[in-house]
């Protein structure tokens, strides 16, 4: 008699790490990089508890996802359009409780969401924002009995920018480049949360 056993195979990949658009990309299992102080860490996974800032392609959370621990000047192309809802961990044991801003503009500039602990937003569209351009994270200090003082973390100078290229078919793509500009043009790295949910997208 012919017994014939269903063979089920499992294929094991070990993390990989790759470099895009200037930001460490890395696997969960690779989490732990070496570069991970040379910019934003965006951990790709199925399945894997909050931890950070979660962007979603789709609205109400759904769709694929990516996160972002740090603060980052530029996202890569390939997320700046696709984000349509978004979450923030919790961190709930801490005192130092984590604050995300969401620029619609590279540099930290133009309309912004801001994201408190376990906050979520289903759909992005509807604050009119035309796109997720750069992250900036910022962590209380103080807490007062009327508001709460924090400091946003910035990245290390040079910060890159992108601008429109062409190739013989009149396709626009991205490049990539580095620039110092003005540090005193940016917003003072210390201030009131107040202030910053005062002017918030999703505040008005």
């Amino acid at each position: 008699m012919l017994f014939i056993l269903p063979l089920f195979v499992t294929l094991l990949l070990p993390g990989f790490t790759w470099t895009l658009g200037g930001n460490i990309v890395t696997t969960e299992s690779n989490s732990s990089s070496s570069e991970s102080n040379s910019s934003s860490k965006l951990l790709i996974s199925e399945y894997t508890q909050l931890k950070c800032l979660r962007l979603y392609s789709g609205p109400n959370r759904v769709g694929d996802w990516f996160d972002i621990c740090d603060s980052n000047e530029l996202l890569s192309s390939m997320y700046v359009w696709r984000t349509r809802s978004l979450c923030a961990a919790g961190n709930a044991l801490s005192h130092m409780q984590t604050y995300w801003l969401i620029y619609e503009r590279p540099h930290f500039r133009g309309p912004y969401l801001l994201l408190g602990p376990t906050r979520c937003i289903n759909d992005v569209n509807q604050y009119k924002l035309l796109a997720t351009t750069s992250v900036l994270m910022c962590t209380e200090t103080t807490r007062h009995h009327l508001d709460v003082s924090v400091i946003c973390h910035y990245p290390p100078r040079p910060w890159r920018e992108f601008f429109p290229i062409y190739s013989n078919q009149g396709i626009d793509t991205v490049q990539y480049k580095s620039v110092t500009g003005d540090q005193n043009a940016l917003v003072n790295p210390s201030g009131s949360l107040t202030d910053l949910l005062r002017n918030s997208v999703n505040n008005k």
